[in-house]
């Protein structure tokens, strides 16, 4: 989010580059107690905001301000004088914000001071949605949902933002929805969203079943998707990668026993819940103020945004019911 890239396109100077973020970085971030995702995106779009004029120099410090584009300068002697940063790729140097570790490591010693001097970074202490708190300009500049938030940029479409509410129904990593393809069309007949629905769910249960499979396996979801077919979380891979992996540790078993096993998994906990009262929601038992803050990022009206909530719970209740009796369970819808 940063533009943050090695000096070359070597092995050498990537690795570089990567220690330079974990110290500088990273570890910084941690030690405040916050998000590294959280963080690198309000630094982002603290950027964006000055580069574009929507936040007033006043509100940053002199080194987040804006100057000449960089020159060609190549050396390290150079660089203190020009303010270079060597880390920085040669297709960021033109930008005076972007690309620099040193700039956005500053950012943080700020942070970690009680010194609210600057409006701007005093905003990034209480999350990026701050910035289009105080600076309205900056919700469209990023993505936003609704009045007063701040999302994150590129990682969202109009079915990603339908979605949000909706990703209740599902564990934290088949929440990464912005993976999930398709998109909402301007004017959707209900043939339309009822296939566009239909895929979505098919592949949010599978995501779900691949995160259950590995949290059984105590590995990290992120990693695990090393697994997958293609890296893309949904499906294990068809070159038998974890079942070679498995048979190290005594384990014999096959890609439909392990999938077999996620998919009764998620049955029975869904079993359990019913049994403890839980039952799929209506979109009318949604606060309403959801499908306000929806209907501004999709441009559907909030009614059409509820109606349209319906048929997305309906088709999750039809697929969950097939998964539910495929394993000897009831469901009471």
């Amino acid at each position: 989010m940063l533009g943050i890239e090695s000096s070359e396109d070597t092995k050498e100077a990537k690795i570089q580059m990567i220690d330079q973020v974990n110290r500088e970085l990273f570890v910084s971030i941690e030690q405040l107690g916050c998000d590294v995702i959280d963080v690198g995106l309000g630094i982002a779009a603290l950027y964006e905001g000055v580069s574009r004029g929507l936040i007033p120099l006043p509100d940053v410090p002199d080194f987040l301000h804006p100057g000449e584009p960089q020159r060609h300068r190549d050396t390290e002697e150079n660089a203190e004088k020009d303010n270079f940063d060597p880390s920085v790729s040669p297709c960021l140097r033109g930008s005076p914000l972007f690309g620099s570790i040193g700039k956005a490591h500053r950012v943080l010693e700020l942070l970690e001071t009680d010194d609210h001097k600057y409006q701007a970074i005093r905003c990034l202490g209480d999350g990026p949605q701050a910035l289009a708190e105080v600076y309205p300009e900056m919700r469209d500049s990023v993505f936003t949902c609704g009045a007063n938030t701040l999302g994150n940029p590129g990682h969202s479409n109009k079915l990603w933002t339908f979605l949000m509410p909706f990703s209740r129904f599902f564990g934290h990593y088949s929440g990464q929805i912005y993976k999930v393809p398709g998109d909402i069309p301007e004017n959707p007949d209900p043939g339309e969203l009822k296939q566009l629905f239909a895929g979505v769910i098919h592949e949010m249960l599978q995501r779900e079943h691949f995160g259950i499979l590995c949290n059984a396996l105590s590995c990290c979801a992120f990693g695990f998707v090393i697994f997958s077919e293609g890296g893309a979380g949904v499906e294990l891979s068809r070159d038998d990668l974890l079942l070679e992996v498995l048979r190290f540790y005594g384990i014999e078993t096959s890609r439909e026993e392990l999938m077999r096993f996620a998919e009764n998994f998620w049955a029975q906990s869904i079993d359990l819940k019913i049994k403890h009262g839980w039952e799929p929601p209506r979109a009318d038992q949604f606060p309403y103020r959801v499908f306000e803050a929806i209907s501004q990022a999709i441009s559907h009206p909030p009614e059409r945004c509820k109606e349209m909530m319906d048929l997305l719970i309906d088709e999750w209740k039809r697929q969950a019911k097939q998964i539910m009796s495929k394993y000897g369970y009831e469901v009471p819808w």
